[in-house]
């Protein structure tokens, strides 16, 4: 009996081991084809990343169709690498890889089956959504990576009843928010479905409130900007 808790640990720690090798080696392909499409292409800027690099060099808490969190971001990596094809799209790389690293750890939260945990890993690392935005430094990479974290994380509440995860939910939305607005149609969605399910009763919970208040806390930055300049972004995203 200790023999065969032995060997089956063994076989897991060999399986996790496997399936890291197989994530590192399926993301670093996938990327390294992402810059090799980018050069073979000869494409320096796209033109959603020259609208959103004039942004970063007029930093504001937000603008009028989007939030302030690119601008932000190209800035501090401009800072970092330069006027360079890094200095650009260096965190839009970084959140392309968040993506998918997330989508991964979902569906091993979701399914015990090594072939849906292949099968999920080389959907979402060859997706023609994730493989083209996730080379252009523009809102929709990062809308996607703050999307996959609060999916994740609501996954592992459903899976552990933790509620703990509602904080990492509101770190995801209220960050997903300063990105795009769209991004709180992915807590509603989830608050809907409390309300229509046995999980109701989480709506007694302090942390639950605690966690919408930390969102809100977040999304000051467009808050402040939108109620000194008549809403115009929310009437935007709106129409």
């Amino acid at each position: 009996m200790h023999q065969a808790k032995k060997n089956l640990i063994s076989l897991d720690g060999t399986l996790m081991i496997k399936n890291n090798v197989l994530i590192v080696l399926v993301i670093s392909s996938v990327v390294f084809l992402r810059v090799l499409f980018d050069a073979i292409n000869q494409i320096e800027i796209h033109y959603e990343e020259a609208q959103y690099w004039v942004w970063s060099q007029n930093l504001s808490l937000s603008y009028l169709s989007k939030g302030p969190f690119i601008a932000s971001a190209i800035s501090v990596s401009n800072i970092i690498f330069g006027q360079t094809y890094l200095g650009l799209k260096f965190f839009p790389y970084l959140a392309f890889i968040g993506s998918l690293i997330f989508l991964i750890l979902t569906s091993k939260r979701l399914t015990k089956d090594e072939s849906n945990f292949t099968t999920g890993l080389l959907i979402s690392a060859f997706s023609p959504a994730l493989f083209i935005l996730g080379g252009v430094a523009s809102t929709d990479i990062f809308l996607f990576f703050f999307w996959s974290l609060a999916l994740y994380a609501y996954v592992s509440f459903y899976k552990d009843k933790d509620e703990r995860w509602f904080y990492v939910i509101a770190l995801s939305v209220g960050l997903g928010t300063l990105t795009k607005l769209s991004m709180v149609l992915l807590p509603l969605s989830i608050l809907a479905y409390f309300l229509f399910s046995d999980l109701r009763k989480y709506f007694l919970s302090a942390h639950l409130y605690l966690a919408a208040l930390l969102a809100l806390i977040l999304c000051l930055p467009i808050l402040v900007w939108n109620a000194q300049n008549d809403w115009v972004s929310v009437s935007h995203e709106i129409g």
